[in-house]
């Protein structure tokens, strides 16, 4: 488990994992490049509860966008094992299993961070209980980095839905 660690995004986790290499690309933790076993960012394959999250023209994924909340467990499978979860999964394979949260009244959390060269990442969620058995997650995401080097400014804001429903109740 990774209760104690300090972590900001997602790609602060996987460090951990025994093989990956995260290296700065100097933007204050942002876009950062991973390899897993010497194999780099387009030989691992990103998933999210089994379904792929690369970009179908590069084979990239920027880790350090998938939120925090809504991973309950992150699985990781180096290679070759990866292979057998996803193409294009030869340096490994990391699986994002959502979490799932029963709430009766609402539940947010909000997280802010900043860093040097104006990064900022801003991540919020709420979850609720609609019906019974029916839950709905809303997510809203924020980075920000105003650029160190020329034409390296990034801006963009991501939402998230999520519903799910429990044939239990």
């Amino acid at each position: 488990t990774l209760t104690f660690i300090s972590f900001r995004s997602t790609g602060d986790l996987l460090r951990h994992f025994g093989g990956v290499f995260v290296s700065e690309t100097g933007l204050g933790g942002f876009r950062r490049k991973f390899s897993v076993n010497g194999l780099r960012d387009g030989s691992i394959s990103f998933l999210s509860d089994g379904l792929l999250l690369n970009d179908p023209s590069t084979g990239l994924y920027l880790a350090d966008i998938y939120p925090v909340d809504f991973a309950g467990s992150i699985e990781f499978a180096p290679s070759p094992g990866g292979f057998s979860h996803a193409l294009g999964g030869a340096g490994g394979t990391v699986n994002f299993v959502s979490r799932s949260v029963r709430a009766p009244r609402p539940v947010s959390r909000i997280r802010y961070t900043q860093s040097a060269y104006g990064y900022s990442l801003l991540d919020g969620s709420l979850w609720q209980d609609v019906a019974k058995g029916v839950n709905v997650a809303l997510g809203i995401q924020h980075p920000v980095s105003d650029g160190r080097f020329t034409n390296s400014a990034f801006d963009a804001w991501n939402a998230r839905v999520k519903v799910r429903y429990d044939m239990d109740g």
